[in-house]
């Protein structure tokens, strides 16, 4: 039973879905998962091949670790996006509330978790911006006035951006 519990919550939150995951939801992620699966299986192969013959014409392996990692990158987050398309087209991750107590309720708790992701976000920054090449010393970098403002706006903007993405999940039934 604990699996069970375990896959839930994990498909729960990789997809942001809420409430009961009844059959309905769970046949719909899983189409969604079985289209990103068979994405990925054809990119893998084809950027496998693509690396094999950037090999083969003697591209140095720095560049061509970089255009591998950036597109990488570039994939995932397009299936990211679409993943978020398509559970937000069949209203997978929509919020129902009864009343306006629970309404309020919950708009407290979206709050809460926006105020947490923010500073999470600024950590995460500050951390991978320490690893940036530069020309000043690590103490510097870390206690650098303009950097820490920059990165608590940018987080402060992330945490607002967070908090109207979730309550734009909520509704109210009448």
């Amino acid at each position: 039973m604990k699996k069970n519990n375990f896959y839930t919550k994990l498909i729960k939150r990789l997809y942001g879905t809420n409430g009961v995951l009844d059959e309905y939801k769970l046949q719909k992620i899983n189409s969604i998962g079985n289209v990103s699966f068979m994405i990925m299986a054809v990119y893998t192969l084809i950027s496998s091949f693509v690396v094999t013959l950037m090999m083969s014409w003697n591209v140095s392996l720095y560049n061509i670790l970089i255009i591998y990692t950036a597109t990488n990158f570039l994939v995932l987050m397009a299936l990211l996006a679409y993943i978020l398309i398509a559970v937000s087209k069949l209203k997978l991750d929509e919020i129902s509330v009864d009343d306006k107590p629970n309404y309020k309720k919950r708009l407290a708790k979206f709050r809460k978790s926006a105020i947490i992701s923010g500073i999470g976000f600024f950590f995460v920054t500050r951390i991978l911006s320490l690893f940036s090449p530069a020309d000043i010393t690590l103490l510097d970098r870390i206690v650098s006035p303009k950097d820490n403002v920059i990165q608590l706006i940018e987080a402060l903007i992330f945490g607002i951006f967070m908090y109207i993405v979730m309550k734009r999940k909520i509704y109210q039934e009448k």
